[in-house]
């Protein structure tokens, strides 16, 4: 009887992982200014990131600009330094970025701009919590490797002097709440400006970049690790941007197919009736 039993729920577990992961697809969008990050960057001598070269970086706050869309294609993660609150003596816009405390100066700020996805080597979108008017959360990953520099690449350490090179390993972990994500006729679910307002956002951007700049003193290989949050100042300063106005964007990923929503509805079925017939007995 405990065979029976043990293999009961180790089959309906199985069933219930394979259905909740399986809600993630490979094509889908996320374009959005809305998000900010912070954290750490380590140097390193060499690749194997063993011999740590000086002190932690900390980076303070920074403002992120994220796109990625599998049928562009196209994956962008930076900094948002044009944001401007800044104008002269008779009211006119002074330049991009001018003002921006969360721009492109000093440590971390950080550019991969990559129109094609030539080193995108795996990217997921999906919604998720339908209230039963919307779906609320949107979650993306993105994982990119590059040998060699190709796309544009820069991370800012110590300084926004000579950092450019490329990413050898970047990955973005987003989970955004308190969308409302609507089914469109084509299958999609997007949630798009006024809908796309997350209340929060849970995830990290982390990775090794090596830095091959003509500036020799910066070379080198650097670990990253950001945490995203809510901390935006664009955002704040909406009302007061001079230039290019405040954009929210949007979140676009398919609608779970029936024979996955089936799989689910399955996995919680067996657990709630082994359960149900192990309190019986008890």
């Amino acid at each position: 009887m405990f065979k029976k039993s043990f293999f009961g729920v180790l089959l309906f577990t199985v069933v219930l992982l394979y259905s909740v992961t399986s809600f993630a697809f490979p094509n889908g969008w996320i374009d959005t200014d809305r998000f900010g990050y912070s954290g750490t960057i380590t140097r390193y001598t060499d690749e194997t990131l063993t011999e740590q070269v000086g002190d932690v970086i900390n980076t303070g706050s920074r403002d992120l600009a994220l796109w990625s869309d599998s049928d562009y294609p196209a994956s962008i993660v930076m900094g948002s330094w044009w944001y401007s609150t800044a104008v002269d003596g008779e009211g006119n816009p002074i330049g991009a970025g001018h003002g921006n405390t969360h721009g492109n100066t000093g440590p971390g700020f950080m550019q991969y701009y990559d129109l094609i996805q030539d080193y995108v080597t795996d990217q997921r979108y999906s919604f998720s919590n339908f209230d039963g008017n919307y779906w609320t959360t949107f979650n993306f990953e993105l994982v990119v490797n590059m040998s060699e520099a190709g796309a544009v690449a820069r991370l800012s350490a110590p300084n926004n002097t000579g950092d450019g090179g490329f990413f050898h390993t970047l990955n973005v972990q987003l989970t955004a709440t308190g969308l409302q994500g609507s089914l469109q006729n084509n299958g999609m679910i997007v949630a798009y400006e006024q809908d796309a307002f997350p209340t929060d956002v849970f995830g990290s951007i982390s990775g090794v970049f090596e830095n091959t700049s003509g500036t020799t003193a910066n070379n080198g290989f650097y670990s990253f690790s950001f945490d995203l949050n809510m901390d935006n100042w664009a955002f704040e300063n909406r009302d007061d941007l001079v230039g290019a106005s405040f954009r929210m964007g949007s979140y676009g990923a398919p609608i779970p197919e029936p024979g996955t929503m089936a799989l689910l509805g399955i996995g919680l079925a067996g657990l709630g009736l082994y359960g149900y017939r192990r309190k019986n007995k008890a």
